[in-house]
């Protein structure tokens, strides 16, 4: 089933907002708590909901279509979207299937900047890059921001490692006009426990994982239940990538935590190398969590510039172009002030 959810007072579309963490209507300005947004679901009130796909042309071929209006939101390839924006209406769409039953995030971290905050955000990054294009800083181009929440399965461990180790001390002495340098070794056996709570994985493919790695981190203690309505007015994708196929990689990367944590409390030697490493899993638990990101994708010439935010701290990850006008301005005046000392010391040295 798809879903809009509809202010009591106008008939428009709600849509959370962060920065009240309370449903708004856009066009009356009337509040609903998600509570409340979820006991008119509940009464079948205040909601418009239509079939996931439907056949309206008789062309054998069902199509997602906007229950306001009727327009075709999707194709029957895109398995992944969960909410969206109708691109007719505007009307936020949201696909309830994709986060329900086993595809249910367990929890959901609303967005704290609204777009208002986020748009602010991004000029006042951007004028850290002096030959910035002017365009970029424009309000035409920051309203394409985008808020979408990214699937994210979180990973917790408790750790047990066992270790073998060489610590090495160089002793330097006087022979004659030499230096003599000796080496100590010192075979060292170490067990020690480690505890890592929530580690995230990015399970959505079309953001790369070193984004979401560069955003953390994340304010994990304010993640809440999730319900459907936080998604009101954002774009959402289910998961991607399951948590079995993201386990290893997360466990691999823990292990050498742990390992270089356990170097870490060895003191009084120069150097310590590990020789072989036992490393045992003794607790595990996932979850699977919707994290909030604010999307620029800004083209200058042929190329894009996708810039991403944390959509809870701000923190702001991407590349600035740089305009070829402001460049060739900054050679040009730096070419004349060259010109100008080489021609004063020119004169000075005739």
């Amino acid at each position: 089933m798809i879903r809009i959810y509809k202010c009591p007072s106008c008939g428009s579309a709600l849509e959370y907002d962060g920065g009240q963490d309370t449903m708004v209507c856009p066009h009356c300005a009337s509040k609903q708590s998600v509570q409340t947004v979820l006991f008119f679901e509940s009464q079948n009130q205040n909601t418009i909901t239509g079939e996931e796909y439907k056949d309206n042309s008789g062309s054998g071929t069902p199509e997602m279509r906007c229950p306001a209006c009727d327009a075709i939101l999707m194709q029957p390839k895109d398995l992944h979207t969960a909410a969206l924006k109708c691109p007719f209406c505007q009307n936020p769409v949201l696909v309830e299937s994709r986060m329900s039953g086993a595809a249910s995030p367990q929890y959901v971290l609303p967005f704290k900047l609204t777009k208002k905050q986020a748009k602010e955000n991004f000029r006042k990054w951007a004028k850290k890059g002096k030959l910035t294009p002017s365009s970029f800083k424009t309000d035409a181009t920051l309203d394409k921001s985008q808020g979408l929440y990214v699937p994210t399965w979180l990973f917790s461990y408790t750790m047990k490692a066992a270790l073998n180790l060489t610590g090495k001390k160089e002793r330097k002495e006087k022979q004659g006009d030499a230096e003599v340098v000796t080496t100590e070794t010192y075979d060292i056996n170490l067990t020690t426990e480690g505890a890592y709570e929530r580690v995230p994985a990015n399970a959505d493919l079309t953001i790369p994982r070193t984004v979401m790695e560069v955003l953390e981190p994340y304010d994990y203690n304010a993640l809440t239940e999730f319900s459907l309505p936080y998604l009101s007015g954002y774009l959402a994708e289910k998961y991607q990538v399951s948590a079995a196929e993201l386990e290893d990689s997360v466990k691999e990367s823990l292990k050498d935590d742990l390992i270089e944590d356990s170097k870490e409390q060895i003191k009084g030697y120069d150097s310590v190398e590990v020789n072989s490493s036992e490393v045992q899993f003794t607790g595990s638990k996932v979850e699977y969590a919707m994290l909030p990101v604010w999307l620029l994708n800004f083209q200058y010439g042929q190329k894009k510039f996708p810039l991403y935010m944390n959509g809870q701290t701000g923190k702001i990850h991407g590349k600035l172009p740089i305009s070829k006008g402001k460049l060739a301005l900054v050679f040009g005046i730096v070419f004349a002030v060259v010109l100008a000392i080489l021609i004063i010391l020119w004169r000075v040295l005739r």
